[in-house]
């Protein structure tokens, strides 16, 4: 998954109400436009299961991309030299066997394309086959747009052709009020695989996310998804205690009468007892402060900004947006803060309890490249 947040910073709450949304176990979640600085505490945009990279911008603020690797892998990352971009090259392994390679980038609108060009040519080549390449590059490739036809949109296409590459994102993923662009890319290397490519409605940016199935030959073991219960038949062992003739388990001894009694009752028990395989519950993005009456109401949301894309002129529609856009926003600040309040609440006295809940807020250390 690919998606352009235009500043990850104050949109987190609804990334990850996006992701929940979802509800999809993403290989890999590249994010554009994150905004990060240097001094910015980054584990507190981590997500559970997996690890995360940075290449923030080192001055100016702005752009800046990230990569949530899942932690079922082994990651090898390393920033990637692009003139104008910010970029990640991340080498995904699994058992000791290179699953593919994926080139992460946000390439400034404001940059010099053809210098950009010239550094991602040989990087291209360099890439082994099954390579994946997806970001905002800000290079329009929609066919019904002019730029389509210009000179260095021509050369960036020449480029993947002679790289072996192709672009598997053909619907708009930004819509403007005068054009629609295709302008975040998804590129692959090896089109003999089974891929699937979809866009999302998303009020993270003025992006739509950009999402890519590809189909591997590589047979992954995930851990059983089901665990093995006992499950009592209270009716069934009822009827037989009820049928038991318990006066031949007195005897003239106390402790012989309670053994007895004892052995009898759990024998009953088994026979009422059968082993069920149940399922797991499956590993979700949804955290404790996502209510289902916060997911419904990021579901009308998104509804609306959808209305609003097909009709951008509309400023009765404008308006109904906003207000409940920014009730909605209210409504998830308030949620979290009074879940974290009443946790901290619920242990303050305590200060194991207390240094455990600090812990797990500040988290762990992230990648910064």
């Amino acid at each position: 998954m690919c998606v352009n947040a235009r500043s990850l910073v104050d949109k987190f709450n609804n990334f990850q109400l996006l992701l929940s949304r979802l509800n999809v176990k993403f290989s890999l979640i590249v994010v554009t436009e994150t905004w990060f600085a240097e001094h910015e505490f980054l584990n507190q945009y981590e997500l559970d299961g997996y690890n995360l990279f940075c290449n923030s911008r080192k001055k100016n603020k702005g752009g800046g991309v990230c990569a949530y690797v899942s932690q079922k892998f082994e990651a090898r990352v390393e920033p990637a030299r692009l003139e104008g971009a910010e970029s990640l090259l991340v080498e995904m392994w699994y058992h000791g066997s290179r699953m593919f390679s994926a080139l992460c980038i946000y390439r400034t609108p404001s940059g010099e394309l053809p210098a950009f060009l010239g550094g991602l040519g040989p990087i291209l080549a360099s890439l082994p086959s099954g390579s994946v390449v997806l970001g905002d590059i800000n290079i329009d490739l929609c066919p019904d747009n002019n730029s389509f036809n210009e000179t260095n949109t021509k050369n960036y296409i020449n480029l993947l052709t002679s790289t072996c590459f192709a672009n598997v994102v053909l619907s708009p993923t930004r819509y403007g009020q005068h054009k629609n662009s295709i302008i975040d890319h998804i590129l692959v290397n090896s089109l003999c695989r089974e891929i699937k490519t979809c866009t999302v409605d998303s009020i993270l940016a003025d992006h739509q996310p950009c999402i890519a199935s590809i189909k591997t030959n590589h047979v992954f073991k995930y851990p059983k998804n089901t665990k093995s219960i006992d499950v009592i038949d209270y009716c069934k062992l009822n009827k037989l205690v009820c049928d038991e003739d318990w006066s031949c388990h007195i005897t003239g001894h106390a402790s012989e009468s309670v053994e007895s009694f004892q052995n009898k009752l759990s024998k009953l028990i088994s026979e009422s007892t059968t082993h069920k395989n149940i399922s797991k519950r499956k590993q979700s993005f949804r955290k404790p402060w996502m209510t289902c009456k916060l997911l419904e109401l990021t579901q009308k949301r998104t509804e609306m900004h959808r209305k609003l894309s097909k009709q951008p002129f509309n400023s009765d529609l404008k308006a109904n947006y906003t207000k409940f856009r920014n009730f909605v926003t209210s409504e998830i600040n308030d949620a979290k803060r009074k879940f974290y309040q009443n946790e901290y609440n619920n242990c303050k006295n305590n200060n194991n309890d207390k240094w455990k809940f600090i812990n797990k807020v500040i988290r762990k250390k992230v990648m910064i490249l």
